[in-house]
Order: structure tokens, then C-alpha cells, then sequence
């Protein structure tokens, strides 16, 4: 496997979007995709605010070995808070696997919540807020994702030589224990003078991000043509999202006189 360069990437805050990546554990604020995909409830999460919704880790350990503790300074009389913490498969998946835990508070403090020990998981937090009838009135969910530090996973050409008219297969293999994160965009070196230089082959890209779980394959067709490639040595660069990490892997390839 080519791990060639290992780049940290900060994410913005501690709420950020689908796709960002930490060199810590990060936590995913609840988007219309994951409520799509989930099918968890779109909340405004105004009635929260407004009665002072609060939540942070017990003592000094991190999550999840650290319990989450969450309450609620001015909750009325006669409104009920429930918990609910669902395990989700891996991004871009995010389908609800299993629940871990569903509990109904009385008192709006000091409510606890308690993750399963373990790495590269992603888990569902539903907070409703439940009326004397039992419906819920308002609620919020949050999406967390505990990364794993270890990455095993390898770009390669399906051949070692090509024409300039030939079409390349960029196969990417993930062996875990983290799945993987990336978006269309690549870039093209060649190898001149004893360097990589970076080529620019004025293609474009898109703004997906795609996915990759545990041993999971992925084949992308690259016609060569479009990149307009003389005779020489060449590779393909990308950058992989992975948990805490962020990794730069190579595939490298030839191309023969036309």
C-alpha cells in the first residue's frame, strides 16, 4: 500500500459538515441529507434554545470513553425530554443499524448518555421534547463520529503503460479499519528532472463527496485524452479523508510514444 504523505486537516469547529475530517474526534451537525437518509425527524430546535438546552463530556476523559451529560435550564412543567442514541452505518450510507439506548427524563438535568467504547462508529443522538399527550413538540439530532487512527487503503492503474488515447481504470482499495472519504478532483505529476511536477490537465470536478467503507473496491475510468499526456512517467495523486486522518495516496503509471 502507498501511503506517501499524511496531511491533518482541521476541521472549522466542532459542529461541521458531512465530509470534514479532524485529527480529533469530530462531531457531524445534523444535515437535510443525513435527515434524509435516516429518516429521523427535520427539528428547529428553536423550543431548545428558548428553554436553554445545554450539553458537555463528564470529567476529563474524551468521548466516548467520557459520558455525554445534557439538560435543560427553564424546561416548563409537564414537558418530558427523550433520548434516543441509534448507531449509524458508515458516511455516506448513515441507514440506522441498531439502537443503543432510549430513555425518558423527568428531570431536565443531568440527563446522561453513554457511547459504546469503540472506534470508527458513527451513532444518531435524538433529543425530543415530549408534551403532557406524549408528542413531541420539539428536538434535535446530532450525528457523532468516533474515527479510528489507522488507515489501509491503495490507489493503483489497472496497467503499467499507456497510449495518450487509452483509457485508464484508478482502482482504490480500503482494507480499515476506517472508511474513507473523498471528492472528484485529482491531480497529475510527472516525473521530470528528478521531481514530481504537478501538471494541469484543465479538467474539472464536481463538488460530491464519496465514500468508501471497510473492504470496499471502486473503479473510476479516466480517459487519458483528456489530459493531453506526452511520453513519460506519470502519476495520479488524491487525498483521502480517513477518521482523525488525512492521507495522500499515488498511483503511478507510464505513458509510450503514440
Amino acid at each position: 500500500m502507498f501511503h506517501e504523505q499524511k496531511i491533518p486537516v482541521w476541521c472549522c469547529d466542532s459542529s461541521v459538515c458531512i465530509g470534514c475530517r479532524g485529527i480529533r474526534d469530530f462531531r457531524l451537525q445534523i444535515s437535510f441529507e443525513v435527515h434524509e437518509k435516516t429518516g429521523f425527524p427535520q427539528f428547529s430546535g428553536k423550543l431548545l434554545v428558548k428553554y436553554g438546552f445545554y450539553s458537555h463530556q463528564d470529567g476529563s476523559k474524551e468521548l466516548p470513553a467520557a459520558d455525554l451529560v445534557l439538560g435543560i435550564n427553564r424546561l416548563p412543567e409537564g414537558i418530558k425530554t427523550q433520548i434516543r442514541l441509534t448507531e449509524l452505518e458508515p458516511y455516506p450510507s448513515l441507514k440506522p443499524m441498531q439502537e443503543i439506548s432510549n430513555e425518558t427524563f423527568d428531570n431536565p438535568h443531568g440527563m446522561r448518555v453513554n457511547f459504546p467504547e469503540r472506534r470508527n462508529a458513527m451513532y444518531a443522538l435524538r433529543v425530543d421534547l415530549l408534551n403532557a399527550a406524549g408528542e413531541t413538540v420539539d428536538g434535535k439530532v446530532t450525528v457523532y463520529a468516533f474515527a479510528a487512527d489507522e488507515i489501509n487503503a491503495r490507489m493503483e492503474a489497472d496497467r503499467k503503460t499507456y497510449k495518450p488515447s487509452d483509457s485508464l481504470n484508478l482502482k482504490l482499495t480500503n482494507w480499515g479499519p476506517t472508511s474513507l472519504s473523498y471528492g472528484s478532483a485529482f491531480g497529475v505529476q510527472k516525473w521530470d528532472s528528478g521531481e514530481w511536477k504537478r501538471l494541469n490537465g484543465g479538467q474539472t470536478f464536481t463538488m460530491e463527496i464519496r465514500g468508501l467503507n471497510l473492504g470496499g473496491e471502486n473503479v473510476e475510468k479516466i480517459p487519458l485524452q483528456w489530459l493531453s499526456l506526452d511520453a513519460g512517467h506519470y502519476r495520479i495523486v488524491r487525498t483521502f479523508g480517513g477518521g482523525a486522518k488525512s492521507i495522500m495516496l499515488a498511483a503511478p503509471f507510464e505513458v509510450s510514444p503514440k
